[in-house]
């Protein structure tokens, strides 16, 4: 599995586990009015689909859920994201802001290595088999503490 983190939070592939905590947090009445219903089976399909990255947000000390995260695009042969979604539990701790600077550099600092990769090449890594080192034609790496590959 994949984690993108800093010392605060964690993005991790979102689980068929996790979904009872997303679907608890779309329906939350403080988050429903500005989010996106989907139903179970529409959470699941997302995590099968190779365009749409599904990440729960958590704390890396526990791995306690805090949010999570849709983004689309992930197949786009123009490297063009979309987010799609940004929901956190923990209000007015600035955890959404963390989170939305973590989605950039890790986003702008893979695509942007890498934007000489075929696209193949950017949906398999993007779909979290990504080496610790990415040396694109360009010659330039990747930050590998930006994401790092864990099992």
């Amino acid at each position: 599995m994949m984690i993108i983190k800093n010392d605060r939070i964690l993005l991790r592939r979102t689980q068929v586990d996790d979904l009872k905590f997303v679907l608890g947090e779309e329906r939350d009445k403080t988050n429903q009015p500005y989010v996106g219903q989907w139903e179970f089976d529409e959470h699941q399909a997302a995590i099968g689909n190779d365009d749409i990255a599904h990440w729960t947000v958590a704390r890396p000390s526990d791995d306690r859920r805090i949010g999570y995260v849709i983004l689309l695009g992930m197949t786009n042969p123009h490297n063009s994201i979309e987010l799609m979604r940004i929901v956190i539990s923990e209000k007015n701790k600035g955890i959404g802001r963390i989170t939305l600077r973590l989605i950039q550099r890790a986003t702008f600092s893979f695509f942007v290595s890498v934007q000489r990769t075929p696209s193949s090449q950017v949906r398999k890594a993007m779909a979290w088999y990504i080496p610790k080192t990415i040396t694109p034609k360009g010659g330039t790496h990747a930050k590998e503490n930006t994401i790092s590959p864990t099992d």
